[in-house]
Parts: structure tokens; C-alpha cells; sequence
């Protein structure tokens, strides 16, 4: 797992210093003369607002207030904002485009491979993998279940099922909607002894 690359302290007294100053803005609309919204904005806009800033300057960071502690908490969580910001925990692959995965060669998959050819299940004319975990390393070990989807004439019979079929190596559990495979197969596994 990456770790953030960004320190977290100046970013926190960033939150901070803009918590202070969201929290004296907060109050200075807290503050303004006037019961309600409009006759606060009709202060604001008609009358002298400097000094009324000069005379009540203090009081902005020391008047407890919701809307201070509202626009206060904004300011500090705009701050964590900017750290989070581009600071994600990506793995990527500089210089390389997207789309680049490959299948494996024949040689990379000679690993999965059971050095004892009855021990395997037959993937394809260069692929084998072995039937048994316990004879390969932990981090070779797959799953052995196999589904074989393809459209009718693709060959799932021939190339798949009854190559794996006749190496009578493990149990098998297949559909077989048009009853072929059992006549083809059915007399080589009763001679090797294959129970149903």
C-alpha cells in the first residue's frame, strides 16, 4: 500500500488559520445591526462599514456564534480539502498506456504446470495447469473450477471437455444438453475403471 505523500501537519494549521478567519468572517455578518437578513444587508450596503468594522474589529473572534462556528468549520475543512487534494493512494504505471495487458506466454505459464502430465487439467495445446494445490508453491495455487461458455459449433466439446475427460484423472460434473459426449466417451472410462 502507498503511503500519502504529503505532510498532513502544514495542512492542518492551514485548517486552522482558515478556521479563525471563517469564524470572524461568520461573526462580522453575525454581528451586523439588525433582527433579520434584509435589514442586515441594508446596514451593510447603507452605512459607513469601516467604522463600524474599527469599533467592533475585537469582537469577531471573540463572540461565540453559529454562523461563526459554521463558516469557521467550512474554512477548516477546506483546508483538509487541499490535502486530500492530489494525494491519492494510486499504483500506476508510468510510461505505459492503458490497454497494455497481454496474454501469458507459454513459458510464463509452465509454472502452473504439474511436472506429472496425468496430474493436469489440459487448458489449451501449450497450457496446462496442475489438478492438485499441494503440489505447487503458495503462490501458484488457483482455483480449479472451470466454466466453458462459447456458442454452439466453438468447439467447447472437442477442445475442452472431452480432452480433460479422457485423462480420467478427477471427477467431472458436465451438461451435455445433446447427449453426445456419453457415447463417445462412455466405453473409455467404463475400461478405466471411472465410476458415474
Amino acid at each position: 500500500m502507498q503511503t500519502y505523500k504529503k505532510e498532513l501537519k502544514p495542512y492542518l494549521y492551514l485548517g486552522i488559520f482558515l478556521f479563525v478567519i471563517g469564524f470572524g468572517i461568520g461573526n462580522f455578518f453575525w454581528l451586523l445591526p439588525g433582527t433579520d437578513y434584509f435589514s442586515k444587508t441594508n446596514y451593510l450596503f447603507t452605512k459607513d462599514i469601516l467604522t463600524y468594522i474599527e469599533q467592533t474589529f475585537y469582537r469577531f473572534f471573540i463572540t461565540p456564534s453559529l454562523l461563526g462556528f459554521s463558516v469557521g468549520i467550512l474554512g477548516f475543512l477546506l483546508g483538509l480539502l487541499m490535502y486530500v487534494r492530489d494525494n491519492d493512494r494510486g499504483i500506476y504505471r508510468h510510461g505505459e498506456e492503458y490497454g497494455s495487458a497481454r496474454f501469458a506466454t507459454p513459458a510464463e505459464m509452465k509454472k502452473y504446470e504439474d511436472p506429472i502430465p496425468e496430474n493436469n487439467i489440459i487448458v489449451s495445446k501449450h497450457v496446462k495447469i496442475s489438478l492438485f494445490n499441494k503440489r505447487l508453491p503458495i503462490k501458484l495455487q488457483k482455483n480449479k473450477n472451470i466454466a466453458i461458455l462459447g456458442d454452439s459449433g466453438a468447439a467447447k466439446t472437442l477442445a475442452f471437455i472431452k480432452t480433460n475427460l479422457m485423462q480420467r484423472h478427477a471427477s467431472f460434473i458436465t451438461t451435455d444438453p445433446d447427449g453426445g459426449i456419453l457415447p463417445e466417451i462412455g466405453l473409455l472410462l467404463k475400461k478405466g475403471q471411472v465410476q458415474d
